[in-house]
């Protein structure tokens, strides 16, 4: 029995880069030789196990042979015959299948280190079609590598392409592709995710809104727009999400604002409330389609609908901001409150190049909403209202504060 170390600790510590996990493989084992040595295995499709002490995961070396459609077709053989040469060539990437021994030497077969010094991504074997997940991977490592100068080799390109033209990604579960734009979400260079994949034709298939507000812009530069058009590549646009917030929620709900804001351009600023009805839409449909989870629906939805109003909101009647603050349930989740705050003033400065001077949206949204949530309900109820009037007499209350606050202050 022979252990390495594989996968993408060598290859972040050969980058520099921290590394936060750390994937062994057992050569010549069997899962009896390891349970009696105390491992505990964990899930029921791969052979993987936790080190006793370390908790850490070893797998035994394995062979993946495709049978059928998708990521999930295929048969895994795992039997103490299955060398270490054979279990790198299962892997995406060359520098994602260099292995190391227990004495530190690098066992290479398929030239991971020179593809790492070369700053290259290139697929191991033509195995690499097999999975349409690779897709992704490969985007995404392209994003989170970016920043060193990596790039896709050439015929690495042209599989990721014949794999979209055999419709191979249909196959991809939503959770899934999720998975793998939530991580390109946490990347320094999130726009390299969806260029790489609009390169080899994946866009349109997985993500349509992105690719549809692409393409509107190509007709505008094309067309009378390219004058006046303010806008830059969607692609430069999304480029600014990686550096404004660690928050995912923040991140993706201001990506899909940019992408409403470049398909809904067209429509005049007079129909604001079909743009925010074809805008919310548009959200709505993404996000069901990727199984979203619902405090990112949420907010996404909310940030898209109510854009318009929060950019003007210092302007807003204290009444209606009181209707905006009900129908974001901001009462029982203030959370949003921060959030919005955040993503309007993120917006004004980045989407609308304003100076940073100029913005004072995101601080009177929480100042309001302060001033409001401190008008205790409590006295309210010992003046002997009752049922709905409370309600009707808080709100009352709160717009009147609102209202006082800005007659006296010098926000505006």
């Amino acid at each position: 029995m022979k252990i390495y170390l594989v996968g993408g600790a060598i290859r972040d510590r050969l980058l520099h880069i921290p590394v936060r996990d750390r994937d062994w493989v057992v050569v010549g084992a069997t899962p009896e030789i390891l349970l009696s040595l105390n491992f505990k295995k964990v899930g029921k499709s791969f052979p993987v196990f936790l080190h006793p002490d370390s908790k850490e995961e070893y797998s035994l070396a394995r062979i993946d042979r495709k049978f059928g459609v998708g990521y999930t077709g295929f048969k895994t053989d795992y039997s103490n015959k299955v060398t270490l040469e054979e279990d790198l060539m299962r892997r995406d990437l060359t520098i994602n299948a260099i292995a190391q021994d227990i004495n530190g030497n690098y066992i290479d077969f398929f030239g991971g280190l020179k593809d790492l010094k070369n700053k290259i991504l290139r697929h191991v074997s033509p195995a690499f079609c097999e999975d349409p997940l690779r897709i992704l991977r490969v985007a995404r490592f392209s994003a989170s590598l970016n920043h060193f100068g990596f790039q896709i080799a050439q015929e690495t390109m042209q599989l990721m392409i014949d794999m979209v033209k055999n419709k191979e990604l249909l196959s991809l579960t939503k959770d899934r592709i999720w998975k793998e734009t939530e991580k390109a979400l946490k990347t320094r260079n999130l726009h390299v995710y969806f260029q790489v994949l609009y390169s080899c034709n994946a866009l349109s298939i997985i993500f349509p809104e992105i690719n549809l507000a692409y393409r509107c812009e190509l007709q505008r530069i094309m067309g009378y727009y390219q004058k006046v058009c303010f806008r830059s590549n969607i692609f430069l646009e999304i480029a600014k999400i990686s550096n404004l917030n660690e928050d995912i929620d923040i991140k993706f709900t201001y990506l899909c604002n940019i992408v409403c804001q470049f398909i809904t351009f067209d429509i005049n600023y007079f129909f604001l409330s079909m743009r925010n009805i074809i805008a919310k839409k548009l959200i709505k449909i993404l996000c069901n389609r990727l199984h979203i989870p619902s405090y990112i629906k949420d907010l996404s939805i909310i940030f898209v609908e109510h854009c318009n109003f929060l950019s003007l909101i210092c302007i807003q009647s204290s009444e209606s901001i009181m209707i905006f603050f009900k129908k974001i349930d901001a009462w029982r989740k203030p959370d949003r409150i921060k959030k919005l705050s955040l993503l309007i003033d993120l917006y004004m400065l980045n989407f609308l190049n304003m100076k940073s001077i100029n913005i004072c949206q995101g601080n009177f949204l929480k100042r309001v909403f302060d001033i409001s949530n401190n008008i205790s309900i409590k006295p309210i109820i010992y003046a002997g209202f009752i049922g709905i009037e409370i309600r009707r007499e808080l709100v009352r209350l709160r717009t009147i504060a609102i209202d006082k606050w800005r007659r006296d202050s010098s926000c505006l």
